[in-house]
């Protein structure tokens, strides 16, 4: 039966989505507890690294430039978000705040955007990213049941931002490892682009190592080969 959760097609046409959003949001934070707090935040900034990586998203961020002066906010809100979504229930005052901060900024910005096949698949990475790919580079063994729990919460969340988002647990999971494949910067490539990047990254580093509490090493850990040479992060 587990199993099967891991080929089920996950929609968001479906009745019973407050009840769907509680029992995930439960199983999530359960998981996020149990690994602590502390280890979760780290490799969700590690994760956060992959997504500098996407020349897309490097354009969007350049738009203000706000991330080069003040790197570490972009994590804060994201955790924020992250938090809150699987701490509350559906309709939570917290979570509509969320959504509706979130869902402006996207519409200030022109980002997450849901006009061409590439705007969806970069919405979809990014917010994959955020719930998933952080408990992916853990060294752990996730559930059949994890797994289909923080990809379905994903699926009402897009709906909730404007976006279908369907499949099977194990063809998000390949989405994943193929997008990265097909649209992350060569680590051969010399741009301004990829520059900016390898600079939006150091920054952050430079910001992580005035905070005590934070292990470069740890986030080092979680974060693959291929992105400290794409960010030039020793």
């Amino acid at each position: 039966m587990s199993e099967y959760l891991l080929t089920k097609k996950i929609t968001p046409f479906v009745n019973n989505k407050e009840e769907i959003w509680g029992r995930h949001g439960k199983t999530i934070k359960k998981l996020r507890d149990n690994i602590s707090y502390f280890i979760h935040w780290h490799s969700m900034v590690a994760s956060g690294a992959r997504t500098i990586c996407l020349p897309e998203l490097v354009k969007g961020v350049s738009i203000t430039d706000k991330i080069l002066d003040h790197p570490g906010k972009r994590f804060a809100d994201t955790y924020r978000f992250f938090d809150s979504l699987i701490s509350n229930h559906y309709n939570h005052s917290s979570v509509k705040t969320e959504f509706n901060r979130t869902n402006s900024l996207h519409k200030k910005y022109k980002v997450a955007l849901n006009e061409t096949d590439e705007d969806r698949d970069f919405f979809k990475y990014i917010l994959f990213n955020l719930f998933v790919i952080a408990f992916q580079s853990l060294p752990i063994k996730l559930t059949p049941e994890e797994r289909h729990a923080l990809f379905e919460l994903c699926v009402l969340i897009a709906d909730r931002m404007g976006h279908t988002v369907e499949g099977s647990v194990l063809e998000f999971e390949k989405f994943i490892i193929d997008y990265e494949k097909t649209n992350f910067f060569s680590p051969f490539e010399e741009s301004e682009l990829r520059t900016k990047a390898a600079n939006i990254a150091n920054n952050t580093v430079s910001l992580l190592q005035r905070k005590s509490w934070i292990s470069l090493l740890l986030v080092q850990k979680f974060t693959p080969r291929i992105v400290r040479c794409i960010l030039k992060i020793n």
